[in-house]
């Protein structure tokens, strides 16, 4: 009987990791992110499962890194949660702008290969059900939570298609901060519950205080 050794590579572990990561993108690729499994992904790059979660921790994160992305959502919805709930969708808000608008993002190829390709429009669904709402549900209160963080989702990635991809001209002249700005008061009334209204009489008493 055969028996083929398992477990870690001989030589550079940054060689493996390697052989993971590209492993990993094309099968993400193949069956997005819900289908593709840590075995096959193992199975593909020709190292023992347990390996992919010694270096990754799990799926979501093995998907992260291999994608490059900016963030893992759940370590930036943990640590917004841990916020006062008024502050909530500023700092949510800054961290998604300065992470996706920084020059050389990788994250803007994916978003560009999801508005012209299917699988990769599947991909990126998938993973934004699977990590973004599941874990932005933690920072809000009242019903609907994940309504009204599909709803979160929805704006951000507007404004970031909108600004880095169709080049709207408003848009790419203003300034992070001033987009923060404007944003963050629409999403915080996803987040608390409250209106438009009463987001913004709460802004502008901070800012005369």
């Amino acid at each position: 009987m055969n028996t083929k050794p398992i477990g870690r590579r001989p030589g550079n572990s940054d060689l493996t990791k390697h052989s993971i990561l590209a492993a990993a993108r094309k099968e993400f690729g193949d069956m997005g992110f819900e289908r593709a499994t840590i075995r096959a992904i193992a199975r593909a790059a020709g190292v023992d499962p347990a390996l992919i979660i010694h270096y990754f921790k799990n799926k979501r994160q093995l998907f992260v890194e291999a994608h490059q992305l900016p963030f893992d959502p759940s370590e930036l919805f943990a640590a917004v949660a841990q916020l006062p709930i008024e502050q909530r969708a500023k700092a949510l808000t800054t961290a998604y702008f300065e992470a996706f608008t920084r020059p050389g993002s990788p994250a803007l190829s994916m978003l560009r290969a999801a508005a012209t390709n299917d699988a990769a429009a599947t991909m990126l669904q998938e993973f934004i059900s699977n990590a973004f709402i599941e874990h932005s549900a933690k920072i809000i209160e009242g019903p609907n939570p994940a309504l009204r963080a599909a709803l979160i989702g929805s704006h951000l990635i507007g404004i970031l298609f909108a600004r880095e991809l169709l080049g709207i001209e408003e848009l790419r002249k203003t300034e992070i901060t001033d987009l923060v700005a404007t944003a963050a008061p629409v999403l915080q009334t996803y987040i608390s519950g409250t209106t438009f209204n009463d987001v913004s009489d709460a802004t502008n008493d901070d800012t005369k205080n």
